[in-house]
């Protein structure tokens, strides 16, 4: 049981569909030249893709938020960010997790060879 369906004007799912198709072809962009990721590429062309499905098909998402028990749908909208976001957060977090063990360890063995020469001269 669902009010009646007002929905997101044509001007806005206009803007959000090319905000998505914007995304993607920044994404796609920079995967291609190696400037981003692929786990954190994936991340942002899915984002994307939700935002095109979401732009084309907006009563699909109002029905999914009322089948889930969400009375106003841009809740689960914003509930869905802030999940992408989390996501975001913890790729990023694991991404930099590896870069700086891999300094560490790099630092260690410059200091190791530099110790190696100075012993050898």
């Amino acid at each position: 049981m669902s009010p009646a369906h007002v929905g997101p004007t044509a001007s806005a799912r206009l803007l959000v569909f090319i905000a998505g198709l914007l995304v993607c072809g920044w994404t796609l962009h920079k995967l291609r030249r190696r400037g981003l990721l692929v786990p954190l590429g994936s991340l942002f062309l899915t984002a994307s893709g939700i935002l095109i499905c979401f732009s084309a098909f907006p009563r699909v998402f109002d029905r999914l938020a009322f089948a889930l028990g969400v009375d106003y749908p841009p809740v689960l909208y914003l509930a869905g960010l802030a999940v992408l976001l989390m996501l975001l957060t913890i790729q990023l977090a694991a991404r930099l997790s590896v870069l700086d063990v891999r300094c560490r360890r790099l630092t260690q063995e410059l200091a190791l060879r530099d110790a190696a020469r100075a012993d050898g001269e």
